[in-house]
């Protein structure tokens, strides 16, 4: 049997696998919902949980459902995430439902009918696998804020007194996050949301800068898996925007972003409270649907 020449490949003469990574959306919260309970009221992050694994379970997180087309889908849910991010991208999208009909690079200028869009590739903390947080319009720029006041407030605390050359990235530490109170977002036609925020200590002290920090095998893993995200994190950069549909692969695009777009089971005693009312699509920075 004829050995393999491994000696000759040459890695760089390959196309590179396409990443493929269990998607978590921001759900938002509406006061209406009060009722229900869980994210529905308050908002947090949701999975489909059989995307991130059958019969997985995450500390911290609970099993909920929704309605989708008649059929029932269990997700994982957690109104106050503790989660890395390793690396990000960001993009103008449009959508028609959760296809991406067409998309441009974020350092053009804002065109009718399209939205921000961010995926952060990274960790949740008490789950081994990396996902990606995908969310858009005012929930991205709020993600995007969190991440921002976790540097500041967070990793500059640590790094004070870092080796020259050395800082700790921010994915060294756990970023904890919580839904902000409920409002009314978008120009004209307005919809409730609850955008996310960096949650902390009311004192942030060194100890508790230090109670975050991930660990040295975690944050190795981190290092290494953003140089696996390099090809990824450019793709979004390419002047030529995507003209074909995109189709988000059956991760866990068909789970609701907002509260009353599908009915959850929880929802079904207070249908009432919600009447008639569905989400409606803005345009532009300042007034997308959040996530």
């Amino acid at each position: 049997m004829e050995n393999y020449d491994f000696e000759y490949v040459d890695a760089d003469a390959q196309e590179a696998e396409e990443l493929r990574l269990s998607r978590v959306t921001w759900y938002n919260g509406n006061s209406k919902m009060k009722a229900a309970g869980g994210i529905v009221y308050t908002g947090g992050m949701t999975a489909r949980r059989e995307s991130l694994g059958d019969g997985l379970e995450i500390p911290h997180w609970t099993i909920g459902s929704f309605d989708v087309d008649g059929k029932t889908i269990e997700t994982l849910e957690n109104t106050y995430p503790v989660i890395t991010v390793v690396r990000h991208r960001r993009r103008w999208a449009k959508f028609n439902g959760n296809t991406c009909e067409h998309w441009y690079p974020i350092t053009g200028e804002y065109r009718d009918g399209y939205k921000i869009q961010v995926e952060a590739a990274g960790f949740i903390k008490g789950f081994d696998s990396p996902v990606r947080f995908d969310l858009k319009g005012h929930a991205s720029t709020a993600l995007l804020d969190a991440m921002r006041d976790h540097a500041t407030k967070i990793v500059t605390i640590a790094n004070k007194n870092a080796p020259q050359g050395r800082p700790l990235p921010a994915y060294a530490f756990w970023l904890r996050l919580k839904p902000g109170k409920h409002q009314m977002v978008g120009k004209g036609k307005q919809s409730e949301a609850t955008l996310p925020e960096l949650l902390t200590d009311k004192e942030i002290t060194e100890a508790y800068v230090r109670s975050l920090y991930v660990g040295k095998e975690a944050m190795i893993r981190s290092q290494a898996f953003f140089y696996e995200l390099d090809g990824w994190a450019k793709e979004w950069s390419d002047k030529t925007a995507s003209q074909s549909s995109e189709r988000h692969h059956g991760d866990a695009y068909d789970v609701p972003e907002y509260a009353g777009e599908q009915k959850s089971t929880k929802q079904t005693a207070i249908d009432a409270a919600w009447g008639e009312a569905s989400p409606s699509e803005f345009e532009g920075e300042d007034s997308s649907i959040p996530f």
